[in-house]
Order: structure tokens, then sequence, then C-alpha cells
């Protein structure tokens, strides 16, 4: 709906998309759902990070940070926790997760 920063989706959400997709392709035998979660983890992983943090805002359109704010405190934190849980539920074995 666009009601956060012009139109992005908020970092924490992706988070979230992929573990529970990838939990979902886990639980059911069907790899479809984690395979379109880790295009959306590619994105995040290619594109720059400023001060080595992501900002808390992606344009899910452009593929481009919204604004550059970062924080590891609302709509940021989360993101993180995601990874390490993930990596954590995978066994650790999502290296992908470790960065």
């Amino acid at each position: 709906f666009g009601w956060a920063s012009g139109g992005s989706s908020i970092l924490s959400e992706f988070g979230t998309l992929h573990m529970e997709f990838s939990y979902l392709s886990d639980i059911t035998g069907n790899p479809v759902y984690k395979n379109r979660v880790e295009k959306i983890r590619k994105v995040i992983k290619d594109v720059e990070r400023p001060k080595r943090l992501y900002p808390n805002y992606l344009h899910p359109k452009t593929g481009k940070w919204g604004q550059q704010h970062t924080s590891v405190g609302a709509l940021g934190d989360s993101f993180y926790e995601y990874l390490l849980k993930e990596w954590l539920r995978s066994g650790k074995r999502d290296q992908e997760a470790k960065l």
C-alpha cells in the first residue's frame, strides 16, 4: 500500500518472509516457496550497504534503498534476528544468513 517511506518495504519484512517461506518449503517438500524468497535475499545481498548495515527501507520495484536510515532498533533489528533464527533453523547450513 505504500505507507512506509514512499512505497518502500520495511527491512524486517524480508527477514520474516525468508524464514517463513523457507520453513513452508521444508514442511511441504515444495521448493517453490524458498526459491521465491531466495530472489529477495539475493537482491538485498547484492545492493550496496551504506555504513555496513542494511537501510530500513527497500523499494520492491526498483531494488534500491529508500531512505538511507539504518538502525538496529525499530524496523531493522528484526531482520538481523531473523538471519540468526534462519541460520539456526537450517542447522547452521544457511551461509547467506551469516552475512
